[in-house]
């Protein structure tokens, strides 16, 4: 029975492997395929209560949001392409919100800061992705 455990493990890692391997090609590949916005393309209003706005989020979230503790970039402009299937289109312009979050869970003990990327469309939270860095979504510079 100790082997069948060893060959599932095998065979899970190579497993995850193999679907790493694919995502990085399918990633490195599609790239350059998403559409840009023109020069000319209206990013809207940027957000000016987006802390406050931020943080009534993980309110709602978190474990313990007394406990919260926050890091906030500026709101900056960017915009997120639809899927690949979709063309690679502009979806979305706006501003975005790069945020960092420490806050305690259930056993009282602060987990770390975690990235949070909030795009936003005017004051309101458009999409909230966990991470930092996605290839459809891009900051303007």
């Amino acid at each position: 029975m100790k082997e069948l455990t060893q060959q599932e493990d095998i065979m899970k890692t190579f497993m995850n492997y193999i679907y790493f391997l694919a995502t990085a090609l399918l990633l490195s590949g599609c790239a350059s395929s998403f559409q840009k916005p023109k020069s000319s393309a209206n990013y809207g209003i940027p957000p000016v209560n987006y802390e406050q706005t931020i943080k009534e989020y993980f309110e709602s979230v978190l474990k313990d949001p007394e406990s919260a503790r926050y890091r906030f970039s500026q709101p900056i402009k960017a915009y997120e392409n639809e899927g690949l299937l979709f063309g690679g289109k502009v979806a979305w312009l706006g501003y975005l919100v790069d945020t960092q979050v420490n806050a305690k869970n259930s056993y009282g003990g602060y987990v770390g800061y975690k990235p949070y990327v909030f795009l936003f469309n005017g004051s309101q939270i458009r999409h909230v992705y966990e991470g930092s860095e996605f290839p459809w979504v891009h900051r303007v510079k």
